[in-house]
């Protein structure tokens, strides 16, 4: 399994989620990070090692295009995209995700809201809602229109059939959109998870 990356800037979570990864049991096989107009000191923090690819690009040039970029490198049959603001406790993360993509081509991945207050319980909300809507659809109909791009999975062969991601405004429903019109099999995975931390500020959110 491949894990694709696209970060920009001061890279959230980048270097814990590397190393995360890094640290699961079992690791993935690839870890490609593609960083846009990268803050000064963040490259240093990203952990290093065989499977960690790093691609700094010094302007910012959209994150369509960075996860195109990570596409092109990847080699594992499966490619997992992750945004840089998750978090993957679960040290069995990658064999869960594994043994639950076997029969299916694309995944969407549950996601747990963390923090206090007003705006992230209300974002748990939203993710929860989410999370239900994709449960539903994939025991009743095996296919869904929608993946979260935070975290979801797909299968290389699918994603190389619809010729990876198309600038648009909303990459990850577009994605899905073509690949539940392309008959794509769906499947929800509530085995494991990722934790998402919710925006900083008001702004942010609306953004």
């Amino acid at each position: 399994m491949s894990v694709a990356i696209a970060s920009h800037g001061e890279g959230r979570n980048l270097p814990r989620l590397v190393e995360e990864l890094l640290s699961l049991s079992p690791p993935p096989s690839q870890v490609i990070v593609v960083v846009d107009a990268p803050a000064p000191g963040l490259l240093e923090r990203i952990p290093r090692a065989p499977a960690v690819k790093v691609v700094a690009r010094p302007e910012r040039l959209g994150k369509v295009s960075a996860l195109n970029t990570a596409l092109s490198l990847a080699d594992g049959d499966i490619v997992l995209f992750l945004d840089d603001d998750v978090s993957v406790p679960d040290r069995r993360f990658i064999a869960s995700l594994t043994e639950e993509m076997r029969g299916s081509d694309i995944a969407e991945i549950k996601k747990v809201v963390t923090g206090k207050g007003l705006l992230a319980s209300l974002v748990y909300l939203e993710y929860l809602g989410l999370n239900m809507a994709a449960l539903i659809l994939s025991r009743l109909a095996g296919r869904s229109p929608m993946v979260n791009g935070a975290a979801f999975a797909a299968t290389r062969s699918l994603l190389e059939e619809l010729g990876g991601f198309r600038p648009v405004l909303y990459e990850d429903l577009d994605l899905a959109t073509r690949a539940f019109l392309a008959g794509a099999r769906y499947r929800y995975v509530g085995s494991t998870y990722v934790l998402n931390d919710p925006p900083r500020r008001w702004g942010e959110w609306l953004k």
